[in-house]
């Protein structure tokens, strides 16, 4: 009987050393993934709530998990837009007829009014750097010449060189006064 109490209490205290060892180990990880995500560094802090939670099931993880997959969505979306207008740039450049600026310009308008109408959910901090992209000057400089240049293509003697030019100063000037964590450019 004595023996059955011995061995009990080891297992019970090799139970508890292992219970306290696991969640030494997840609170570990939840600080270091609330660091990446202090950082900026999304894609780092989503693998390492996941580690986490492979460690320790817990809710309230697995539901900033899933924010954090969230965020990096829109980042994706946001970005899909950002490397769109850097090839509507090189389309326009190459552009060398109306009908080719016009397809170029088109898909520009598209992405011009994507960004503007960007929604995301509340409380992610790519919202608070799409809405500030999109109330800069350089936006506005853009999309006024965009309309511009989609009434300009309307006129018998447009110059396709001269518009385009002046297009993609538009898409640059835009893009050099975008601020954006650089962190995020790596989110694909």
């Amino acid at each position: 009987m004595k023996r059955h109490t011995i061995l009990a209490f080891i297992l019970t205290a090799l139970l508890i050393t292992a219970c306290s060892s696991t969640d030494k180990e997840f609170e570990e990880l939840v600080t270091q993934a609330e660091g990446h995500y202090q950082a900026k560094e999304l894609q780092s802090s989503w693998d390492v709530y996941t580690k986490a939670l492979d460690v320790k099931e817990d809710s309230e993880i697995r539901n900033k998990r899933s924010k954090v997959g969230e965020e990096i969505e829109f980042i994706k979306k946001f970005n899909g837009i950002i490397n769109g207008m850097k090839s509507d740039a090189v389309a326009i450049e190459t552009s060398m007829s109306k009908d080719s600026l016009r397809t170029a310009i088109g898909e520009l308008d598209k992405r011009v009014v994507s960004l503007k109408n960007f929604e995301t959910s509340p409380g992610y901090r790519i919202q608070r750097d799409i809405r500030s992209a999109v109330s800069r000057a350089a936006f506005a400089a853009l999309e006024v010449r965009v309309i511009t240049l989609e009434l300009y293509m309307l006129k018998k003697d447009f110059n396709v060189y001269t518009y385009g030019q002046e297009t993609i100063q538009s898409i640059n000037d835009f893009l050099a006064d975008l601020e954006y964590p650089k962190e995020y450019d790596n989110i694909k």
